[in-house]
């Protein structure tokens, strides 16, 4: 059986993408011309062909991105693993009223791909546990959703 391949987000994805999920964001790193893997949170889909996404304006994704804009996600859901790939569109915006320097990137969807190896799928989703003070972390992710809902 051959992995399905999409140009967009599907309705069960796009009802799970409104919410707080984990992702592997991988980037070309401008330095080395290598890869660059970073695990990040902040990442909602306002439409099935779109994903924003913030991180800290001083990362190193911010550079990566500047000098090349293809980006791959990698997602656990539904039972299953994806591999999400786009281009950034535009500059990346400055997320005010965060209490942290913020860069908010658009991506436009070129395909997303069930990556998950023939005969297994995943029986449980990444649990993720806050380790410092839970109600700030709750507070500035409830913040920076927010920001990438009405962006």
């Amino acid at each position: 059986m051959v992995n399905q391949v999409e140009k967009v987000l599907s309705k069960p994805q796009m009802e799970l993408l409104q919410q707080e999920n984990p992702m592997i964001l991988a980037t070309v790193d401008h330095e080395t011309g290598g890869p660059m893997v970073n695990a990040i949170s902040w990442i909602y889909a306002p439409k099935p062909d779109c994903l924003q996404f913030a991180v800290h304006e001083r990362s190193k994704i911010v550079r990566n991105i500047k000098e090349n804009k293809e980006v791959t996600f990698t997602w656990m859901g539904l039972d299953t693993m994806y591999s999400i790939t786009g281009t950034v569109v535009g500059e990346p915006l400055l997320i005010e009223g965060t209490g942290l320097p913020l860069a908010r990137f658009r991506v436009v969807i070129r395909e997303v791909r069930d990556i998950m190896y023939y005969g297994s799928r995943l029986v449980t989703k990444p649990t993720i546990e806050k380790t410092y003070d839970v109600h700030a972390a709750s507070k500035l992710d409830s913040a920076v959703l927010h920001s990438l809902k009405t962006l």
